[in-house]
């Protein structure tokens, strides 16, 4: 067997239980990876991944809910930084002041390195890069998950807690508006959930369980999703499922009866990524770049034209905002209401929540005119955060817990910078905001 520079020789196991070596032509540039990696026939071979890593990302493996061992690629992690309002411990930030409108550090027990945040309305929840789920904020629900529930235990705490579950290597936590349920997957996509299951939300299926205060495995693998107050919305590849109570048709489904359940996830339609807000989901379908929605019309949250005022609650089960080729949808939480931007990176607004001051509330997508093109965008409870071209983060709306992070309490209009910048990661909450750097 003739080698030249770069070639390498593996061992491999061939179907009949034969060693043979194998060469391997040039199989390595700088970055990339030879893993061996066992088949569904049980054949071991050799996987090159080309460049699999840049800076601070991590190879882990992986084990799917088939039992199969896979390599994943995580991204690098950080510090974790929180502001805005503190009034159940949700910053993880000791102090006197209940709201905090600098960017700080939250403060861990330990040093860790942060890969995932996320969380609920009244809850910070991050996933470290050993694999482990740090939970803070309010605990009535049980959604610490450290075993505890108010008022057997106390109802809210105000520093990290660190929650392991033996053999589970966590590397993402999901953010949402609600506050009674916790998810979190593993590098295979596997789901957690913890807290109580009054509305289904589990996505077990079994109405039986009523609640689980440290993270239960539901039985389905999701990449990403948003839990909304009474329901929730996922997507695994290109594939998108809601469950939980249709309050207002917030499911999507085509049924009316606002009191229908559905116990686990059900295919909604294809998508690239999905949001929930209090009693409504969106997902971008990236199909001409066209966003769907469905629930409750809040002050136009849907989008789809029809006329909306303040407060006003129009059900409506299936609704398209066409038109506008959105290159990225947003992921609000809180109450906060949908954006777009589009593939020159303007920004599209409808709802409510700060959407820009002369415009007020719109029941179909605004062009925003700002002097920025936006990379990225997401939504809290009445204000929004937005990352320029530039990598500058941006924030604007009310600002009255400080969640704009601008080191005052008064509310940004037009987008103003947040005091620290260099964040990897922004994700807005209800009233708070969370971010890795």
């Amino acid at each position: 067997m003739a080698l030249s520079a770069g070639d390498r020789v593996i061992l491999t196991k061939t179907a009949d239980n034969k060693i043979v070596a194998q060469k391997v032509t040039s199989p390595r540039s700088a970055g990339d990876m030879i893993i061996l990696a066992k088949t569904a026939d049980n054949k071991i071979v050799g996987v090159k991944m080309v460049n699999p890593t840049s800076a601070d990302d991590r190879i882990i493996m992986a084990k799917t809910a088939d039992n199969k061992v896979v390599a994943v690629k995580t991204a690098g992690g950080g510090n974790l930084y929180s502001w805005g309002t503190d009034d159940f411990g949700q910053l993880g930030r000791t102090g006197d002041t209940p709201n905090k409108y600098t960017p700080g550090l939250v403060q861990f027990p330990e040093e860790v390195e942060i890969v995932s945040a996320g969380g609920g309305s009244f809850n910070g929840v991050a996933a470290d890069s050993n694999g482990n789920l740090w939970t803070w904020g309010w605990n009535r629900y049980g959604t610490i998950g450290n075993g505890s529930v108010w008022p057997d235990g106390p109802e809210f705490y105000n520093t990290p807690q660190k929650i392991t579950v033996e053999g589970v290597i966590f590397t993402k936590v999901f953010p949402g508006t609600g506050s009674r349920v916790m998810h979190a997957a593993d590098a295979a996509g596997n789901v957690y959930a913890w807290g109580t299951n009054h509305f289904r939300q589990f996505g077990d299926g079994d109405p039986g369980t009523a609640f689980s205060y440290v993270p239960m495995y539901v039985g389905y693998q999701m990449h990403d999703m948003m839990n909304g107050f009474v329901h929730a919305v996922g997507r695994y590849g290109s594939a998108t499922y809601v469950w939980g109570v249709n309050t207002s048709g917030g499911l999507g489904l085509g049924i009316e009866d606002t009191n229908f359940i559905q116990g686990t996830p059900t295919s909604l339609s294809g998508g690239i990524s999905v949001s929930a807000g209090a009693y409504w989901t969106s997902v971008h379908t990236g199909v001409g770049g066209s966003i769907r929605s469905a629930g409750r019309d809040w002050s136009g949250a849907l989008g789809d034209g029809d006329p909306c005022e303040i407060g006003d609650q129009e059900e409506s089960l299936v609704a398209a905002i066409g038109g506008i080729p959105f290159a990225k949808m947003s992921y609000p939480s809180g109450t906060g209401n949908p954006r777009g931007i589009d593939s020159d990176g303007d920004l599209w607004g409808w709802g409510g929540g700060g959407l820009y001051p002369e415009l007020g509330k719109s029941c179909f997508p605004i062009r925003v005119a700002t002097d920025y093109t936006f990379t990225s965008i997401a939504t809290g409870s009445g204000f929004n955060m937005g990352k320029e071209s530039g990598g500058t983060w941006l924030s604007w709306g009310r600002n009255t817990d400080g969640a704009c992070g601008q080191d005052s309490f008064h509310s940004s209009l037009p987008p103003g910078p947040v005091a620290v910048q260099g964040f990897s990661q922004v994700i807005p909450m209800n009233r708070f905001c969370l971010a890795i750097k």
